[in-house]
C-alpha cells in the first residue's frame, strides 16, 4: 500500500553525525538477507549525467553532473542515498534522499524519497527483475506534473557504472508508460 507522508523535516537524518544512535553501518548486518545486495552494490559515490526529454521527443544531456552517495544505515539493515544537484544546475543546488529497507517476508524493498524542494515523501516498492531493480510508486500532482504511477529502473548494472530511467503512466500501474528522465552513472574515482 502506497501512502504519502508530509510535514517531516527534510535533511534531519543526513544531519546526524555518523554513528549516532546506530544510524551508520559499515556493511550489511550479520545474517542479513542476500537480497540486500540488490541495492548494496551501489554503496559508494557516483557521478551521474542527467538527460531530459525535450518537446520534440529527443533527449538532451544536462551540462552538469549530480553526485549520488550511497551508504549503509540502521546498523546495516537499510541503505540511505543522497542525491546532490550542483549549484550550476538551472534550478540551483538541491538535495534528495532515499531510505531503502528490505522486507524479507514480502521480498520487497520499501523506499521513501524526499527532496529539499518538495519536502514531501514519495513511497515506492522495489523488486529485482532479472538483473534489473525496478521501483514503482504513486506520485501526487506537483506543479505542472499530473498525478502518475512512476516506474524507476536500474539497469545495465556493472561494478563501475549503471543506467537509470524514470517512466510515468497516467493510467496506473498497467501503463502505458512514457520515459521521462535518464541517468548514466559511473563510480567516482573509477
Amino acid at each position: 500500500m502506497m501512502r504519502r507522508l508530509t510535514g517531516l523535516v527534510c535533511g534531519t537524518l543526513a544531519a546526524w553525525p555518523l554513528g549516532a544512535a546506530g544510524i551508520s553501518g559499515t556493511g550489511p548486518a550479520d545474517g542479513a538477507p542476500a537480497a540486500l545486495a540488490q541495492y548494496g552494490q551501489f554503496i559508494g559515490v557516483w557521478q551521474c549525467r542527467t538527460y531530459a526529454r525535450v518537446r520534440d521527443g529527443s533527449w538532451q544531456a544536462n551540462d552538469w553532473e549530480a553526485t549520488w552517495t550511497w551508504h549503509w544505515v540502521l546498523e546495516g539493515h537499510a541503505i540511505q542515498d543522497v542525491w546532490e544537484v550542483p549549484p550550476e544546475a538551472p534550478r540551483g543546488h538541491s538535495l534528495g534522499t532515499n531510505l531503502r529497507i528490505y522486507d524479507p517476508e514480502s521480498d520487497v524493498w520499501r523506499i521513501a524519497w524526499t527532496t529539499t524542494v518538495t519536502r514531501e515523501f514519495d513511497l515506492f516498492e522495489a523488486r529485482a527483475q532479472g538483473a534489473d531493480v525496478v521501483m514503482t510508486g504513486e506520485i501526487p500532482a506537483r506543479g505542472q506534473r499530473p498525478p502518475h504511477t512512476a516506474r524507476v529502473t536500474f539497469h545495465d548494472i556493472a561494478a563501475d557504472s549503471f543506467q537509470w530511467r524514470y517512466e510515468a503512466s497516467l493510467q496506473g500501474g498497467d501503463g502505458p508508460y512514457s520515459e521521462q528522465a535518464r541517468l548514466t552513472c559511473r563510480r567516482a574515482g573509477g
